[in-house]
């Protein structure tokens, strides 16, 4: 029996008025000043967000706007508060397109933090090492990417409802945000690969030969998030920062087969390490 698709697939699915609506609603349940950072966890570390002080938080299913989410290892809700000395608006579950989102949908959370006072983005994610020298365990420093997902948030907007739609993309990762996150995994003794990131659609993972055209073309590292996020916050000019936690090596790198459960439990062996970047990060934002 066919079930109804949980999204509208084609067109928009919210204005930038119904956004601002939400961003208003949010704030009224928030005591303090709005948030000024935008964050969105990496799968496996969720439980991040429980270090947030004074927290307000917020299911998804109380955001009209918010559609259900069906990904292993996220935490449905939203939570307002202070960590590292700043106020930050966490988004503890993803909107993934491999869900079969489209892609507006997917840069909702990025709207709303930029509707709630946020002009900063922090994006952390999970993702699978193409470099032969990188590890699992280890971090990569997002300072670039390239989009193979065939989608884009932009399309089909009219021009000016969110900003431009034709802008510069040439470096979307904020380069003092960049230098800095180097200096904290120095200062750490925390492995942390430059890395330009590969974004695939997904759901499932790429064949040896995906993989290895990725390699060529310039990617150090893929995965199934991050870009349309980043996208929909460049187009409001929010300085981004993102980093990632290498989960496992690609298909076809080694002759291990990719695992989603063994990328969630190697994920938790990492908590300490993934809380002092993302701390250190927040604290210089």
């Amino acid at each position: 029996m066919q079930t109804e698709a949980p999204y509208q697939l084609e067109g928009h699915v919210y204005t930038r008025r119904e956004v601002e609506q939400l961003a208003s609603d949010v704030l009224e349940r928030c005591p303090g000043s709005p948030p000024e950072i935008g964050f969105i966890i990496g799968t496996g570390f969720a439980s991040f967000a429980e270090e947030i002080e004074n927290p307000v938080t917020i299911p998804y299913s109380d955001l009209p706007l918010w559609p259900p989410l069906n990904c292993a290892g996220h935490i449905e809700e939203l939570v307002i508060g202070d960590l590292a000395g700043r106020r930050v608006a966490c988004a503890r579950g993803k909107i993934f397109l491999l869900d079969g989102a489209p892609a507006q949908v997917v840069a909702l959370p990025v709207r709303l933090f930029y509707a709630m006072g946020c002009r900063k983005l922090l994006y952390t994610s999970t993702v699978g090492a193409i470099d032969p020298s990188f590890r699992p365990g280890e971090f990569i420093l997002i300072t670039n990417h390239i989009n193979l997902t065939g989608r884009n948030p932009l399309v089909g907007e009219p021009n000016g409802e969110w900003g431009a739609t034709f802008f510069d993309m040439s470096h979307p990762y904020d380069a003092e945000y960049i230098a800095a996150l180097r200096v904290i995994a120095a200062e750490e003794k925390i492995r942390l690969h430059d890395a330009v990131y590969g974004c695939v659609l997904g759901p499932s993972f790429e064949t040896a030969a995906e993989i290895k055209m990725l390699g060529i073309v310039g990617a150090h590292a893929v995965g199934m998030s991050t870009v349309p996020d980043v996208i929909a916050a460049r187009q409001l000019a929010m300085r981004v920062a993102a980093f990632g936690f290498i989960s496992n090596m690609a298909a076809g790198v080694t002759e291990v087969d990719v695992d989603n459960d063994d990328i969630l439990g190697l994920a938790r062996t990492r908590y300490a390490d993934y809380a002092k970047l993302a701390r250190g990060i927040l604290a210089r934002m």
